[in-house]
């Protein structure tokens, strides 16, 4: 009897880890490969020489970082 009640109580634990890991396994790889990413900007962060965008998909909510940098030129005047 007390075997039976381990037994279920190991059946019930592998179910609930293997579903686990498929359902992060499919957030994570499978579902932003069959999305068609429509991402939004969520934050902005302004350092001296670049700015990093943090974008977010709506669909599937895939994170992005995207650092722009700006390009200076100096010339001089009256030459």
């Amino acid at each position: 009897m007390l075997g039976a009640v381990f037994e279920l109580i190991g059946i019930a634990t592998v179910v609930t880890v293997a579903s686990m890991i498929i359902k992060i396994v499919w957030d994570d790889c499978i579902k932003p490969l069959k999305c068609n990413h429509n991402y939004k900007i969520v934050g902005s962060l302004q350092t001296l020489d670049s700015t990093i965008l943090f974008l977010t998909c709506e669909k599937c909510g895939k994170q992005k970082d995207i650092e722009i940098y700006e390009r200076i030129e100096i010339t001089k005047r009256g030459e």
